[in-house]
C-alpha cells in the first residue's frame, strides 16, 4: 500500500467498458473477496450517520474512503492486509484529507441543500412547479454521485506526501473533464441503482400497513425507516467500493517489466 500511495500515476482517463463494468467488479467484490461486504458495510454504517451530524462527517467520511481505498487496493494487488493496516491508511494525512473534503464537498452541499430549499419554497403551488422542484432534487443527486468520483480522487491524492490541498482538488476536478464518457456511463449505472432504491421503498411503503394493519403505526415507521436504512447502507456500500475499483483504475502505479513491484 506504501508503494501504491508513493507511486501514484494520472489521473489516467477510465475507458467506458471500465466505467460501464465497475458496478459489476464492485458487487463480485463485496461478495467474494473476505472481509471486503465487513468493511464496506462498516464504511456505509459510518457515512449514513455521519449526515446526522455534519461536523463529525468531515472526519467520518475521509476516514471511510480511505479505509475502502485500502481494502481495494489490498484486495485488487492480493495482500493480506488486517485491521492494523487498513487503520494505519484510515488516520494517514488526516488533517490535510478533512480539508480537502471539506473543500471538494461544497458544490454537492450547496445542489442538495438549494434543491431542498427550491422544493419547500414550491410546496402549495400549482402541480407542474412542485414536479419541477422534484426534478431538482433528482439532478442534484445525480450531481453529487457523480462528483463522488472527484472527492474519492481528492481523497486518494491526499495521501501522497508531495500533494497539498489545492493541488489534490484540481487533479480530481480534472479527472472529470477528462472522463465526459466514462461519468456520463457511471452517471445511468448510478440512476439505475437509485430508481431500484425507489422502487424498493415504495413496495416497502405498500407492504408495511399490509403487515402491520392501519393500528400500528410506530410499527410501520420504524419497519419502514429501518428498511430505508438497510437499502442505503447496502447503496453506499456498493457505490464507495465501485470508487475504489475506479481509483485503482485511474492512479495504479505501472509496474516495471524487470522490476517486482513491492506490495506494503
Amino acid at each position: 500500500m506504501k508503494y501504491f500511495i508513493n507511486n501514484l500515476e494520472g489521473p489516467r482517463t477510465i475507458s467506458p467498458r471500465a466505467a460501464f463494468a465497475s458496478p459489476f467488479q464492485a458487487l463480485t467484490m463485496m461478495l467474494n473477496v473476505p472481509g471486503m461486504f465487513a468493511v464496506s458495510i462498516l464504511a456505509g454504517v459510518l457515512c449514513l450517520l455521519s449526515a446526522a451530524i455534519p461536523f463529525l462527517a468531515f472526519f467520518i467520511v475521509p476516514m471511510s474512503l480511505s479505509l475502502i481505498m485500502a481494502k481495494t487496493v489490498s484486495a485488487i494487488c492480493d495482500t493480506d492486509a488486517d485491521w492494523k493496516d487498513l487503520n494505519k491508511w484510515v488516520y494517514s494525512r488526516l488533517k490535510l484529507r478533512v480539508w480537502t473534503f471539506a473543500l471538494m464537498s461544497l458544490p454537492p452541499l450547496i445542489a442538495v441543500f438549494g434543491s431542498i430549499i427550491n422544493l419547500m419554497q414550491n410546496t402549495g403551488t400549482p402541480e407542474a412547479r412542485n414536479v419541477s422542484a422534484i426534478y431538482y432534487i433528482l439532478i442534484a443527486i445525480m450531481f453529487s454521485s457523480v462528483w463522488g468520483l472527484a472527492l474519492f480522487s481528492a481523497n486518494f491524492l491526499a495521501h501522497r506526501e508531495n500533494n497539498g490541498i489545492s493541488v489534490s482538488c484540481i487533479q480530481a476536478i480534472s479527472l472529470l473533464k477528462k472522463n465526459v464518457i466514462s461519468v456520463i456511463i457511471l452517471l445511468m449505472n448510478w440512476f439505475m441503482e437509485l430508481a431500484l432504491i425507489y422502487c424498493l421503498l415504495a413496495s416497502a411503503v405498500i407492504t408495511a400497513p399490509m403487515l402491520f394493519g392501519s393500528t400500528g403505526i410506530l410499527a410501520i415507521n420504524i419497519f419502514t425507516w429501518g428498511f430505508l436504512f438497510i437499502v442505503l447502507t447496502f447503496f453506499l456500500s456498493h457505490y464507495l467500493i465501485t470508487l475504489g475499483i475506479l481509483g485503482y483504475q485511474i492512479f495504479a502505479p505501472s509496474a516495471k517489466e524487470d522490476d517486482s513491484v513491492p506490495q506494503e
